[in-house]
């Protein structure tokens, strides 16, 4: 490597680092790239740019040729502001997307902070991470929902507050005897499961019934059994509509004569 020097130290799933120099000109500093791809291979994503200027252990500076001059770490993503680096924020960003439970190889590629010339990928690089993905917040249970009955009582219309970045929801009906929660789904007793994107439903139903009932939201690629609050467990009942009487005729009836 001649003059240049360096070493990527680590990857971890938050942060890399290590440092670079030019033992010619040990007051001088480098930008580093930082690239991520696919274990061995191409393509490699550049991820973000950060400079080679911070603070390292005593050795650092030996190695780069000036025992009082140890400033020569990077870190990455890295808070502080400099010309030509990437926006902080995108660097942190970019790095946690690699958070998905794959395999990647993480490269340090030093360049001039003018970027002219060749840079040179730095000793040790690449270094592989596998990052498990973040496990998702549970949506809340679902706010203000409500049920109500159409005239005949064949017909339930329950509705709630919409979750936002919900894809779905789970709406469960248990038919009276009500069956555990673990063994709950009976659909010859009537019990039903149904999955609308929306957040109002009209699910017909027997009048009469008595019906316990729970709605869950569903995230993005989530799958069965989701994590989503449940609620609200009530009752609900929608009776048939009362037979209208016939009335009592008043008065007396005459036969009429026959012949």
């Amino acid at each position: 490597m001649g003059s240049y020097d360096g070493y990527h130290d680590y990857a971890t799933c938050a942060f890399t680092g290590g440092w670079t120099c030019n033992k010619t000109f040990p007051n001088g500093f480098f930008n580093v790239q930082i690239y991520a791809g696919p274990v061995g291979g191409l393509p490699q994503t550049l991820l973000g740019e950060t400079r080679a200027d911070e603070l390292r252990e005593a050795a650092v500076g030996t190695a780069c040729g000036d025992t009082s001059n140890p400033y020569h770490g990077f870190t990455f993503p890295n808070p502080k502001v400099c010309t030509n680096c990437t926006d902080y924020q995108t660097q942190v960003d970019n790095y946690n997307a690699l958070k998905d439970g794959v395999a990647h190889d993480i490269r340090a590629y030093r360049v001039r902070p003018d970027h002219q010339g060749s840079g040179w990928w730095i000793n040790n690089t690449p270094i592989t991470i596998t990052c498990p993905a973040p496990t998702p917040t549970p949506f809340p249970c679902p706010a203000n929902i409500n049920q109500s009955c159409n005239g005949s009582g064949t017909q339930a219309t329950i509705s709630w507050d919409a979750i936002a970045a919900a894809v779905g929801y789970v709406l469960r009906l248990n038919h009276e005897p009500y069956d555990a929660p673990t063994n709950w789904y009976n659909a010859g007793q009537g019990d039903q499961w149904q999955e609308p994107t929306s957040s109002t439903i009209n699910v017909a139903i027997t009048p009469g019934a008595n019906y316990q009932y729970s709605v869950q939201g569903k995230a993005p690629g989530e799958s069965y059994p989701y994590a989503g609050g449940r609620c609200p467990y009530a009752i609900f009942n929608c009776p048939a509509p009362t037979p209208t009487a016939i009335p009592t005729p008043v008065g007396t009836i005459k036969a009429a004569p026959c012949g």
